[in-house]
């Protein structure tokens, strides 16, 4: 039967293409792709590491998309009116989120609020002042 079977020659076909996208920046679907440095540390770039998680969580967004729409940003050419439609949806998102997590925040505070009279409630009858201790003696 030989090395070159049928199932070797596919593989074979297969694993060129995708070198050959990989090496021209086409994806599967035929559009370019962006290349990114192999030795590219998002979380290394400056001494703000802020800014470093900002642009880690940019580059994995965008990976993200690349897996999903198969383009660059460079690329797509959506008219202007689906940008800001896009644009608004996110925002909205991003305002129902915003809103959630103030909710638990507050939470947060009116119960730390609630622990926080229960324990001087407990420290009235509990401890005694040292100047007490010392008429009592």
């Amino acid at each position: 039967m030989g090395v070159w079977n049928k199932k070797t020659k596919w593989l074979a076909i297969l694993l060129l293409g995708r070198c050959f996208r990989y090496a021209n920046n086409i994806n599967p679907k035929g559009a370019k792709t962006m290349t990114i440095n192999p030795d590219f540390n998002p979380g290394e770039i400056t001494n703000d590491p802020i800014v470093n998680k900002v642009v880690d969580i940019v580059m994995k967004r965008h990976m993200q998309g690349m897996e999903k729409f198969g383009k660059t940003m460079e690329v797509n050419d959506r008219p202007l009116d689906q940008w800001i439609d896009e644009t608004i949806e996110e925002l909205l998102d991003a305002v129902h989120y915003l809103v959630k997590a103030k909710s638990i925040t507050d939470k947060f505070k009116l119960k730390e609020k609630e622990l926080q009279q229960l324990v001087d409630k407990f420290k009235e009858g509990t401890f005694v002042d040292d100047k007490e201790n010392k008429t009592q003696e």
